[in-house]
């Protein structure tokens, strides 16, 4: 389980950079929610425990479900550990898969309750990143994945850059450029 460490905020960061950006503690919870996703524990005794796969028979399951995840969060940022709420990771915490959520969403008894979980998921998604706190590709991809909201453009196309791409080549930009043209043309003279 989760034990917050004792090293200093110098330690933490020069870690969090060789993490690629997660810090040790926002490892550890990452894990510790995926382990309690399928179902291990610890008994009163220390001692590991698995239990049964998670079944969602009600609108009060996924209810409590997602207050425990909520307060899970929070209590990560207290600690000052942020994790940003997603539904992957509701899902993992939640012991359940990603297509179990998909079909609960379909089914009319849960759709108004897995429409304001995903509602409130993607306000908070929306607010970091509009801070800078996930990239905004990264933001769009689960903005369509996960949420259905649909773009306009919905692929995107790399190309080479040469004259067959209908793009400039350098001799192009040079000739565009008239003040690099004239330091190159002093150059050559």
């Amino acid at each position: 389980m989760y034990r917050p460490s004792r090293r200093s905020k110098a330690e933490k960061k020069e870690e969090k950079k060789k993490r690629g950006g997660m810090s040790r503690e926002e490892s550890l919870m990452m894990y510790d929610d995926m382990l309690r996703g399928i179902g291990r524990g610890e008994s009163d005794d220390g001692q590991t425990v698995i239990s049964k796969p998670r079944t969602i028979e009600t609108k009060e399951d996924i209810q409590l479900l997602y207050i425990d995840y909520l307060e899970h969060l929070r209590e990560a940022a207290e600690r000052g550990v942020e994790i940003i709420p997603d539904i992957e990771g509701f899902c993992a915490f939640a012991g359940i898969s990603r297509r179990k959520w998909r079909s609960l969403m379909g089914q009319s008894d849960f759709s108004s309750l897995t429409d304001v979980v995903n509602t409130s998921i993607a306000s908070a998604q929306k607010q970091i990143g509009m801070k800078g706190g996930i990239p905004p590709l990264v933001l769009a991809m689960n903005f369509n994945n996960n949420f259905d909201y649909l773009s306009s453009v919905n692929s995107l196309e790399i190309r080479q850059n040469s004259a067959e791409n209908g793009l400039p080549n350098k001799d192009e930009i040079l000739k565009s450029l008239p003040v690099i043209q004239d330091e190159e043309n002093e150059a050559e003279d």
